[in-house]
């Protein structure tokens, strides 16, 4: 039977605990339909993940016995994406399968042939939570603020290694990297970026880097990019 999974923005401790979230209270008596006696597992902020099960609803609230807390971490290197706004539907796509394969961080960005610039970050982080729930994480990725691409180019300097996936770049390769820190990678818009963008990030000694004999959706690109540097990681954690 499947255990269903939950974030919480609290601590925990083991023995019976109310939980007056509306949302969780919710989803768990009137969605799920979950009954008393039933299991669940729930995470927070912190990397605490608890076992409890349910024993009782009161109006708004609900009441769970905590038997088991442990406490888990995702890796010492974080994934960081930014990825130029695209349709409503299509970056939420990429918020909810980057977020399963495991980032740190999602950075909207403005770039030259930017076309959509609306995105409902309540939405998108709420999409992260759920994906996040879904797939096992202890963690939710952040979702930053729309900002444009000089200034991602700026941030991603605290990197240990960023990318910048373009068609005309060289051909990836896996490699782990011996530092702790975060791996950036950039992804384009539709039209992809400029020649004027790929300027600037060879500048700042970014790599430029392409998938060989591909030509990519860029909500495709940015799920295969998050991947690949999730393979990086793994061979060095």
């Amino acid at each position: 039977m499947k255990i269903h999974r939950f974030f919480l923005n609290t601590g925990f401790l083991e023995g019976e605990i109310s939980i007056s979230d509306i949302e969780f209270v919710h989803q768990i008596r009137d969605v799920l339909k979950l009954h008393n006696g039933e299991m669940c597992v729930l995470f927070n902020a912190a990397g605490q993940e608890a076992q409890a099960t349910i024993t009782a609803y009161h109006e708004n609230r609900a009441l769970l016995n905590v038997e088991k807390i442990t406490q888990r971490e995702e890796g010492k290197t974080r994934i960081i994406l930014y990825c130029a706004v695209l349709k409503r539907e299509n970056f939420e796509l990429v918020v909810q399968k980057a977020t399963e394969l495991g980032v740190s961080e999602i950075i909207p960005i403005l770039t030259q042939r930017t076309i959509k610039t609306g995105l409902r970050k309540d939405r998108l982080e709420k999409i992260a939570t759920e994906a996040s729930e879904q797939s096992g994480r202890v963690s939710i990725p952040q979702i930053g603020t729309v900002c444009s691409f000089t200034e991602a180019l700026e941030k991603a300097q605290d990197n240990i290694y960023t990318i910048v996936l373009h068609t005309g770049g060289e051909r990836i390769a896996q490699e782990g990297k011996d530092k702790i820190g975060s791996i950036g990678v950039f992804i384009g818009p539709e039209g992809g970026f400029t020649d004027e963008e790929i300027q600037q990030a060879r500048e700042y000694q970014y790599h430029i880097h392409t998938f060989p004999n591909m030509t990519l959706r860029a909500e495709t690109a940015a799920i295969i990019g998050v991947f690949w540097a999730r393979e990086i990681v793994n061979n060095k954690e």
